[in-house]
């Protein structure tokens, strides 16, 4: 008897995934430390988060090292929820901050609401992220009024669920509100103005 075209190409396809875990095993048993790096830096780049996975499982600290220093260029404006959900698991500084070079520095969680992604700043939180945390040396503004003037009211949602202040002002006495309502925001200004004291 024999097996339905698409039943065969299943076990085909269980076959060639095992055939590639057990490769990848011997080739990560074989490597140098180097080298092994190497190939954890090609497996991140590609987005191959399973093989990732089960590199820094194994607890190389070199890996662990690489993914802290590279924490915030790795995922600087990634919508890939996989990657954050690696980068969390191994390097759990919520907190970590970009800086421009020119002293300006600001949250991951304000990266993540300025691009929008509120799942990842729901990660971002869950993980101890700072939800009022300012950005230092500008305007000291804080996610939520990023996430106002760009216009993103799921982000605002997320935020405020999340004990974010509305009534927060930057240096020059703008709300989360203000910014929405210089952006000419009516949907996220009538959210946030319906929240301030």
């Amino acid at each position: 008897m024999s097996l339905p075209d698409s039943k065969k190409r299943k076990v085909e396809l269980d076959a060639n995934r095992a055939a590639n875990k057990k490769a990848a095993k011997r080739l990560r048993t074989s490597l140098d430390n180097d080298s092994l790096l190497g190939y954890f830096e090609a497996c991140f780049k590609a987005k191959d988060f399973k093989e990732c996975t089960r590199l820094l499982d194994e607890n190389d600290n070199d890996m662990i090292d690489y993914l802290n220093n590279d924490f915030i260029n790795a995922a600087a404006h990634s919508p890939d929820f996989d990657e954050w959900v690696l980068l969390l698991k191994h390097c759990p500084d919520a907190n970590a901050r970009y800086h421009d070079g020119t002293g300006k520095s600001w949250s991951v969680l304000t990266q993540a609401a300025v691009d929008g992604n509120s799942r990842v700043c729901l990660l971002l939180l869950q993980h101890g992220a700072r939800v009022n945390d300012r950005s230092q040396g500008g305007y000291a503004r804080t996610a939520l009024m990023y996430a106002a003037a760009a216009g993103h009211l799921d982000v605002c949602r997320v935020l405020v669920v999340e004990g974010a202040n509305v009534n927060i002002e930057d240096v020059n006495g703008k709300t989360a509100a203000d910014q929405a309502h210089a952006q000419n925001d009516g949907t996220v200004w009538n959210y946030l103005d319906k929240l301030m004291k």
